[in-house]
């Protein structure tokens, strides 16, 4: 009879944690520097996105994002993610809380993570704390170099960073958060859907331990792809082949307004991967077969 794991007596406040706690957590060898990439994720509000959430009835959606967050910044690293533990601190009776935590669980067991859950005093609101571990399987990444290719990945929904921007937008264009847009879904539900989309994508070519640089776009395109440049290389882009999902095809629909999008926000581009030239054919191959077309926006160029 596998002995009770001693976390589960802190959390009889929030009866529902019960479900994260596993009865054993065995966490021995993973945290050495060597082997693991660990990740402090803090959201003592969780931004803009979970307000929406909590306005839209979509807390479920806002907790896989927490998530996903967190399992793209592994990524990126070469780690693929095998541990959580979750600290909540909350109002007992918000049910918001209960199915953003409900997201959390469902995203964990999706990526194949344990998790084991504790909870705090009550709070008004809700604030969280994720820390993730991943285990080392690829090198970290490589050193962009002239020629290399950068393709991008297509994201369910923006960062928190682009929700204002975006809203604005959408306003602009006669849109609020119940209409529909292209693909059947509403604005709302698109800004907060939280769709497993390119992880898995990614986890693929890291397990095979492809060469190539993969990084998570945060707040902006153009500056996320800059921030893997060494000295003496930057960017040309292609952003005219670039065909962003919904709802941002409805609102950059020219090349130009693609540009300045990609300038200020994500532009629809969920994670970027620099790979060499000759790679690029095989990375869009196997994203294409899970389903996940990777875009070639740009080319790697000597200054």
């Amino acid at each position: 009879m596998p002995e009770a794991h001693p976390l589960r007596a802190a959390d009889e406040s929030l009866p529902w944690l019960a479900d994260l706690i596993p009865s054993r957590v065995d966490v021995t060898g993973r945290l050495d520097d060597r082997d693991a990439h660990a990740l402090l994720l803090v959201t003592p509000q969780l931004g803009r996105k979970a307000a929406l959430a909590r306005q839209l009835g979509r807390g479920e959606a806002a907790g896989i994002d927490v998530v996903h967050a967190g399992v793209r910044r592994l990524l990126e690293r070469g780690a693929l993610p095998s541990l959580a533990t979750l600290h909540v601190r909350c109002d007992p009776a918000d049910t918001f809380a209960e199915s953003v935590v409900a997201g959390i669980s469902r995203a964990c067991r999706g990526n194949e993570i344990s998790v084991c859950a504790t909870s705090g005093p009550a709070v008004g609101g809700l604030e969280l704390v994720l820390h993730l571990v991943g285990a080392v399987i690829a090198p970290e990444s490589r050193t962009p170099k002239a020629g290399d290719q950068l393709l991008a990945l297509r994201s369910a929904g923006p960062v928190d960073g682009d929700i204002d921007l975006l809203r604005e937008r959408s306003a602009a264009l006669g849109l609020d958060l119940t209409s529909a847009v292209p693909g059947g879904d509403h604005v709302g539900d698109v800004l907060t859907a939280a769709r497993r989309s390119h992880i898995d994508v990614v986890q693929q070519p890291l397990r095979e331990q492809w060469p190539s640089a993969i990084a998570a776009v945060e707040s902006s395109l153009v500056a996320t792809a800059e921030a893997l440049l060494p000295a003496g290389l930057g960017i040309a882009w292609e952003l005219e082949r670039w065909e962003p999902p919904s709802p941002f095809s409805h609102w950059f629909r020219t090349a130009d307004e693609r540009a300045r999008a990609a300038q200020m926000s994500s532009c629809g581009a969920g994670m970027i991967i620099c790979c060499d030239d000759q790679q690029s054919s095989a990375w869009q191959a196997l994203c294409e077969a899970w389903n996940e077309p990777a875009t070639p926006i740009a080319r790697i160029v000597a200054r």
